[in-house]
């Protein structure tokens, strides 16, 4: 039994309770990581804006050091360093993906997926990934969704990318990486579209061709548009903007869906099927974790790319409250991190 000091979610909107949990030995395919930083997706203000039936832990990308190992694990040794991710290190026709963990708070039963909000972690080792010691421990964090999100899609798409007129819509934690990947795979342009002046600082950091704060400002059409917002309107503007078909010569554009969609959203068909667009949703990248891992961790040791850059706002865990709340109030610029 390890105890463990962990962000609750029990109430809609309010801040989340620090407190300690009990978390049992693994069972036969289960590990225990000791976190050592964990990213804030934006997606877990889903969760936030609810009142759970039961309290939830939440975070679902983090870097730790293993501790615990089930009877059943062969990969892993106690003191690896390693990804904690959403996305699952083993997927087959066979995986059962949604494997709980069961952990204790004040006497009742917590399960849950994956969670990295914590000092501690009891995952399913399908969730685990092996980490190259020569990466960073603090800002790595961020690779276990936006970087897989964000830089997959680009890499298993490259072949889409190079030579391309390419736009995104948003410029967070995923846009960043979607930018930086779009470079690296040899785009001809990026342009971003983003409205919240606070980022401006941030892009700099960046090869950018075009910031776009309003989008009455575009005037050209893209051959690949990536909607990182995903409502309603951030579709329609994917929609007009990306390239229109010539029939029988050429297909209109790609557009890319990353970003989450909170509700159903109405969407116009017709522009798609005259101009003969395409969309591919997005979930995690689309990718292999292994390929993703093992190319990404290449480009961070030969220099290539930056992680820290991704880190914009960097708290301690006890301080998570206030990071959630900068995140609402838009004053994150990329990527909010929780140091333990």
């Amino acid at each position: 039994m390890i105890e463990s000091i962990a962000a609750i979610h029990t109430t809609k909107n309010k801040n989340m309770l620090l407190d300690v949990i009990q978390i049992p030995d693994p069972d036969k395919n289960q590990m225990i990581v000791k976190n050592t930083s964990s990213a804030i997706c934006g997606s877990q203000f889903i969760n936030l804006s609810r009142t759970p039936k039961t309290p939830e832990l939440l975070g679902h990308e983090s870097v730790g050091i293993v501790v615990k190992i089930g009877k059943n694990i062969r990969n892993f040794k106690v003191g690896d360093e390693v990804y904690l991710s959403w996305v699952p290190s083993i997927s087959s026709k066979k995986t059962n993906y949604l494997e709980y963990s069961e952990v204790f708070w004040k006497k009742k039963s917590i399960k849950s997926v994956i969670y990295t909000w914590s000092e501690y972690s009891l995952v399913h080792k399908q969730f685990v990934h092996k980490k190259n010691k020569k990466i960073n421990n603090i800002y790595s964090s961020v690779l276990g969704c936006a970087g897989i999100t964000g830089f997959g899609i680009v890499q298993k798409y490259k072949k889409n990318i190079k030579g391309k007129k390419i736009c995104l819509i948003g410029f967070g934690g995923i846009g960043s990486f979607i930018v930086d990947a779009c470079v690296h795979f040899g785009a001809l342009s990026v342009d971003v579209i983003e409205k919240n002046n606070l980022k401006k600082k941030s892009i700099k950091e960046f090869k950018i061709n075009n910031y776009i704060s309003n989008k009455n400002n575009i005037n050209c059409k893209y051959d690949v548009v990536f909607d990182c917002v995903g409502n309603e309107d951030s579709l329609k503007i994917s929609s007009e903007i990306s390239k229109n078909c010539i029939p029988g010569n050429s297909e209109g554009g790609i557009i890319f869906l990353v970003g989450f969609p909170l509700k159903e959203i109405p969407f116009n068909f017709r522009n798609l099927l005259m101009q003969e667009k395409t969309i591919i949703g997005c979930r995690g990248g689309n990718i292999e974790s292994k390929i993703f891992f093992k190319y990404i961790e290449k480009l961070v040791i030969q220099k290539k790319i930056n992680l820290k850059k991704y880190c914009t706002n960097i708290y301690k865990f006890e301080k998570i409250n206030n990071a959630l709340n900068d995140f609402k109030k838009n004053k994150v610029a990329i990527r909010g991190i929780i140091q333990f």
